[in-house]
């Protein structure tokens, strides 16, 4: 009669156990869609008007990640975002594709887990129309790498879906800048600093 009562508790306590083990998991296939919130700004003179008249935009970033051993997840994304706000261009609109590695924090008793995360970005912006010395009007299309660090934090609603929010920056230089389709060399860097905010869900595969 007693082992047959200390199998049931330990059943009992197993089961318990075992429940408590998937409040959250983030390994294995992951797909995130964020909506977001932008900012840019440059030193650049010869971006600097434009940066100063269409500064903050919004968009949205889908992201599909693999990872390892709840700690580190491989990632790429893709955010496409409008500054647009004013409504005086036809486009004035930012992509970029990231590439990057998020280390988890947290274990799988907790439903909050936070992150860090590092990539390398490949931005692209397109603005039309543009005036130069009051010539045009033209099309500007500008592209570059970066360095993209950021953090952020999922709290799972179930063991496989999450409330997401992210903050992201991207440095780099825009090496390519084309008006009109026509290849500009430039004497200054035309550097960008971007500031993302993101918030979604996440779905995770196990």
């Amino acid at each position: 009669m007693k082992s047959a009562f200390y199998i049931l508790l330990f059943i009992t306590i197993s089961i318990n156990l075992q429940a408590q083990d998937v409040r959250s998991s983030v390994s294995g296939f992951s797909a995130e869609l964020d909506l977001s919130y932008g900012e840019w700004h440059t030193s650049s003179f010869f971006l600097g008007n434009l940066a100063e008249l269409e500064p903050i935009g919004g968009g949205l970033q889908f992201k599909i990640g693999y990872g390892f051993r709840e700690r580190i997840e491989v990632f790429a994304a893709y955010t496409t975002m409008n500054y647009n706000i004013s409504d005086e261009w036809d486009r004035f609109i930012n992509n970029n594709i990231k590439v990057g590695a998020r280390l988890h924090f947290g274990a799988t008793l907790k439903r909050m887990r936070p992150y860090i995360e590092v990539g390398i970005t490949n931005n692209k912006f397109l603005m039309d129309p543009i005036y130069i010395d009051i010539e045009g009007p033209y099309e500007l299309d500008l592209s570059g790498i970066g360095i993209a660090p950021g953090g952020g934090i999922n709290y799972f609603i179930t063991p496989n879906l999450a409330a997401h929010l992210n903050i992201a920056f991207a440095f780099g230089n825009f090496s390519s800048a084309e008006i009109s389709g026509q290849r500009n060399e430039f004497d200054e860097n035309l550097d960008y600093t971007f500031f993302n905010v993101g918030l979604g869900m996440s779905y995770f595969l196990q």
